[in-house]
């Protein structure tokens, strides 16, 4: 019987390595085979590098292929307009090593995955976040820690507003000292979240937020109240500069 074969094929960034071969770890343990399949680093990505270098000594059982890096996209494009124009750069790239696979073992994990109904699950106990707001808002609904991992954009200042104002979440160390965490770490900040009184207390912190936000969108809540306020300072504003809706 020939065994199924998962490739995986992440998004540039350690943020995006690591959980998938997290994922990839589960898979080997039901028995399927998993290749991640990973561009060559461009701008000599050291960080990126050293953690696939890591993580493939770390799970022998899961194969590693390293693509050839394409051409280098416009280096002065913003980093995120520069990453997704790397990927599509490397779609020829990574066709062609789909094809080199057997016909009958190839597939490729190309979906999000419900991340609103993963978070609310019952075995789920922390969340390693990157701060993007979105996620933010769907641990506090479902009274998550979260452990924080910000990468750019607004996300280290959400880290500040989760970390040091709302006290709903504790924050790992090594990021900003070159962007790669040790695993200790990650466990260390786990163990933190979900078997001291320190992270007691954080989902004591997050039950309160979580009613807070539910009060703020029922009917005449603060959030409907600050909307209807900005929709009134708009139009005073518009009738000032002789602009009409």
């Amino acid at each position: 019987m020939t065994t199924k074969t998962f490739v995986m094929y992440p998004s540039l960034g350690v943020g995006h390595l690591n959980p998938m071969v997290e994922l990839a770890k589960h898979l080997r343990r039901r028995g399927l085979g998993v290749v991640v399949a990973v561009i060559d680093p461009p701008n000599n990505d050291a960080v990126s590098a050293d953690a696939m270098a890591r993580l493939a000594a770390a799970n022998p059982s899961i194969m590693f292929r390293l693509l050839p890096a394409p051409a280098s996209p416009d280096v002065g494009a913003h980093p995120i307009k520069r990453s997704h124009g790397t990927l599509k750069l490397a779609n020829p790239v990574l066709r062609e090593f789909l094809r080199s696979l057997p016909a009958d073992r190839g597939m490729v994990v190309k979906n999000w995955v419900p991340q609103a109904e993963v978070v609310q699950h019952e075995a789920v106990g922390a969340f390693v976040t990157h701060c993007g707001w979105n996620s933010t808002l769907e641990a506090i609904m479902s009274v998550l820690p979260m452990i924080c991992w910000p990468l750019y954009a607004e996300q280290a200042m959400n880290k500040v507003i989760m970390v040091e104002e709302m006290k709903i979440a504790v924050s790992l160390d090594g990021y900003e000292e070159g962007g790669l965490v040790k695993a200790e770490e990650v466990e260390a900040k786990v163990r933190l979240v979900m078997e001291t009184e320190e992270g007691r207390k954080l989902r004591e912190k997050l039950v309160e937020t979580r009613d807070m936000a539910l009060d703020a969108i029922t009917e005449g809540g603060s959030s409907e109240m600050a909307f209807d306020m900005f929709m009134r300072d708009l139009e005073e504003s518009s009738l000032e500069n002789g602009v009409r809706s």
